[in-house]
């Protein structure tokens, strides 16, 4: 395949992507237990990131209420630190899928710059720009043009959806770089510690 026509497929690639995003994003505020499959690797993974950036999102809102009891922010603190745990683990798989895409045309040369953000953590990022755009919104759409903080609300939602937007680019520019061979991926491993009964002494450690 000519790195051209590649280049066009993984941009498309990447608008579905985004797309997926943000019909999930409403579907699951209405229905949490829509569920979403792909057979590409790359889109049910990127399902399944985003899914626990939902939950993350929902679940520390829970934790945040005013006079909450202990035992439920300690019970919500217990899902967001496995909740996290996988939504790494899954945006480490993206960043495998798309190097499997892109196998043909990486460069293995060490001399050749990377980025130290990857395809997998840009997707991340996406997700929760999805879930902030759309609770944004959500608070927009509480107030009538009139009140003080409709402005302020509107402001912060052109920012946001900006910053999507800019986001979006750069990404489909390191892709390209990635096939033209003039920037190489790396795959960061999160290597989380604090749910590890091996390597977390709260976990390991004997208490009174």
């Amino acid at each position: 395949m000519k790195s051209s026509d590649l280049i066009k497929q993984i941009y498309t690639l990447i608008d579905k992507i985004v797309r997926l995003q943000n019909d999930l994003t409403r579907k699951w505020h209405t229905n949490i237990d829509f569920v979403s499959t792909s057979k590409e690797p790359v889109i049910q993974n990127m399902i399944d990131n985003h899914y626990m950036n939902f939950k993350l999102w929902h679940t520390e809102d829970i934790a945040r209420i005013p006079n909450a009891p202990d035992k439920r922010i300690a019970n919500c603190k217990r899902k967001i630190d496995l909740f996290n745990k996988k939504r790494t683990d899954y945006y480490e798989l993206i960043d495998e899928n798309f190097i499997s895409l892109l196998k043909d045309y990486i460069v293995e040369d060490d001399s050749v710059p990377f980025n130290t953000e990857s395809v997998g953590s840009i997707i991340d990022r996406l997700s929760i720009l999805s879930l902030k755009i759309y609770h944004m919104n959500e608070e927009k759409k509480r107030r009538t043009s009139k009140d003080n903080d409709y402005k302020i609300i509107s402001c912060k939602l052109k920012i946001l959806i900006q910053q999507k937007k800019d986001l979006i680019s750069a990404f489909k520019i390191l892709v390209a770089e990635y096939v033209k061979g003039s920037k190489r991926p790396i795959i960061y491993k999160q290597l989380k510690m604090y749910n590890d009964k091996n390597l977390n002494p709260a976990l390991y450690k004997k208490t009174d």
